[in-house]
């Protein structure tokens, strides 16, 4: 049977069968595209330039009407290019389309006929493959791709990532550039120097001893380096003020400078408490980072530091009051006392 008459005769029985449970007769084909890193040149887990992306995608018909004609269009996002004779369609769905464009030298895009899709379920799948482009363009950091499907009874629709969501249904593949760039990263260490009671805490006149180390661990140098570290309010830096810097200019890649200065307790400090200790670098071509604790495995966590001010003091009214207390107490204990042995008191 021809093409023509089964398209006439599915739109014939769309007209002529009444609706069913109250929903109409016809068509419903979803698409959904799937993608993966199937080329990792350097085993990283990241798409980069001349990795590989394969796409798979996949229709179906969930509607109670046969799907006539399905067609699909497909070009790779902007970053990736399609791959010249990679567009395949699967083996049970071979004998009911083929690839009209896309598997030819110099083919950019894809248009793949797919054919019939029976009611209730019916579905064909294909899959093709693009290369993430040697140079990416400025701001580019992911490769979105979208097909869309069409048919001769059923209306246009667009592919969506079954995997993960986007604003428009698109499949995102996060890509990196192989372009050199920095990485900062910074640590703190912490410790009362010296410790005259060995308690490990910050007291009365002992100073803190504080050690940042900071690393270009990237393959670019970082510019304009600069290391900000705004003080807690118990503490002071050597010039009496609430703030340490330092311009630390050029970090080579894989670069360490290290910083050493000293903190010291406000002399209005009373009681005990833990203080937060976390620094600031930035660069003029890196993001803001902070310092993190050496000791502890969470990279953002900040140094902790104990300090111990001065007693807190006691009013001198309270401490007469408190031996005033005392003293009555006493009394009252020594009269029940007497009151009990007295002779005759019928105890």
């Amino acid at each position: 049977m021809s093409l023509a008459r089964i398209i006439c005769l599915s739109w014939l029985l769309a007209l002529t069968v009444p609706q069913a449970h109250g929903g109409s007769i016809e068509p419903d084909v979803q698409f959904s595209l799937s993608d993966t890193l199937v080329v990792d040149a350097n085993g990283n887990g990241v798409a980069e330039p001349g990795d590989t992306l394969q796409y798979q995608g996949r229709l179906t018909n969930v509607g109670n009407l046969i799907g006539l004609a399905a067609q699909v269009e497909l070009t790779p996002g902007t970053g990736a290019t399609l791959v010249p004779g990679t567009v395949h369609i699967s083996d049970h769905n071979a004998s009911n389309g083929h690839v009209l464009i896309g598997n030819s030298a110099g083919d950019t895009d894809v248009l793949i006929f797919l054919g019939t899709l029976s009611a209730g379920g019916g579905s064909a799948e294909f899959s093709l493959q693009a290369r993430v482009d040697q140079s990416l363009p400025d701001g580019i950091i992911s490769v979105s791709t979208q097909g869309e499907v069409t048919g001769a009874n059923f209306t246009r629709s667009l592919s969506i990532d079954p995997d993960h969501s986007s604003a428009d249904g698109a499949t995102v593949t996060p890509v990196q550039s192989l372009t050199p760039q920095p990485q900062l990263a910074a640590t703190l260490s912490v410790v009362p120097g010296p410790d005259i009671n060995g308690n490990r805490r910050l007291d009365g006149t002992e100073v803190a001893q504080v050690s940042v180390a900071i690393r270009n661990i990237g393959d670019a140098a970082a510019h304009s380096v600069q290391y900000r570290h705004r003080l807690p309010a118990a503490l002071l830096a050597n010039d009496g003020t609430a703030e340490f810097s330092a311009d630390l200019g050029i970090l080579a890649p894989g670069e360490l400078t290290q910083l050493d200065y000293q903190l010291n307790l406000q002399s209005d400090l009373r009681g005990s408490k833990w203080l937060s200790l976390q620094g600031l670098v930035s660069a003029a071509d890196h993001a803001t980072v902070p310092t993190s604790d050496p000791l502890s495995p969470d990279a953002a966590l900040a140094t902790p530091l104990a300090v111990h001010g001065a007693p807190i003091a006691v009013p001198t009214s309270s401490v007469w009051s408190l031996c005033l207390l005392s003293a009555l107490m006493l009394l009252s204990g020594f009269w029940l006392t007497q009151r009990r042995t007295r002779p005759g008191s019928g105890h």
